[in-house]
C-alpha cells in the first residue's frame, strides 16, 4: 500500500495552485490593453474623441480594391453628433483634403456601439473600388464633434501597381 511510488514527488505541475490556468469568469472575449487605455484617457482626461488604426502601406493591383479601417472612440456627452470619414490627403488634388463620399469610387460600412457611461465605439470601413493610378496617395481618417473638436488617425499609404495599360487590337 505505502509502496515506493507514492513516496516520489509530485511532478503534475496542475497539482500546485499557482500553477493551474484560472478560469475566466465569463465567456464574453476580454478588451485588449488599448481599448481600455482609450477608455480611461477619454474618461480621464476629458478628450471628447479619440481616432485609433495601424499606420499601413498597401500595393495593390489596379483594378482591385482596398479596405481602410478606423475606429474612433468617443464621449456622447462631450462630443454629440460625431461625422468620421476617410480623406485622401495627397497634394494632387488640392491642398485640403477630399473626403471619400463618392458612391460610384468608394462603398463606405459604419459600425456603432456603446462600450461604457457615454463612451461610444464607431468602426468605420471604405472600400476603394477599381483602383486606378490615380489613386496612389496617402489618406487618412479625421472625426470631428459638433463642439468643434477633431481627432485624425496615421497616414495609409497606397501605391497601385500596374499603372499602365496594354490595348490590342
Amino acid at each position: 500500500m505505502w509502496g515506493r511510488d507514492r513516496l516520489q514527488p509530485n511532478t503534475d505541475k496542475t497539482f500546485w495552485p499557482w500553477n493551474r490556468k484560472k478560469k475566466s469568469s465569463t465567456n464574453f472575449p476580454r478588451k485588449p490593453p488599448l481599448v481600455i487605455f482609450t477608455l480611461w484617457f477619454l474618461c480621464i482626461l476629458s478628450i471628447a474623441v479619440d481616432v485609433l488604426y495601424p499606420q499601413k502601406t498597401f500595393t495593390p493591383q489596379r483594378g482591385s480594391s482596398v479596405q481602410l479601417s478606423c475606429e474612433a472612440y468617443y464621449d456622447y456627452e462631450k462630443c454629440g453628433l460625431l461625422h468620421v470619414v476617410w480623406h485622401n490627403t495627397s497634394p494632387q488634388y488640392s491642398k485640403k483634403s477630399t473626403e471619400l463620399t463618392d458612391p460610384r469610387k468608394y462603398f463606405t460600412a459604419v459600425n456603432e456601439t456603446v462600450d461604457e457611461g457615454n463612451i461610444r465605439h464607431r468602426q468605420v470601413v471604405t472600400e476603394i473600388l477599381n483602383l486606378r493610378p490615380e489613386d496612389d496617395g496617402r489618406y487618412q481618417c479625421m472625426a470631428k464633434c459638433d463642439n468643434g473638436e477633431e481627432a485624425m488617425g496615421h497616414f495609409i499609404t497606397i501605391r497601385v501597381r500596374g499603372g499602365t495599360v496594354m490595348i490590342s487590337l
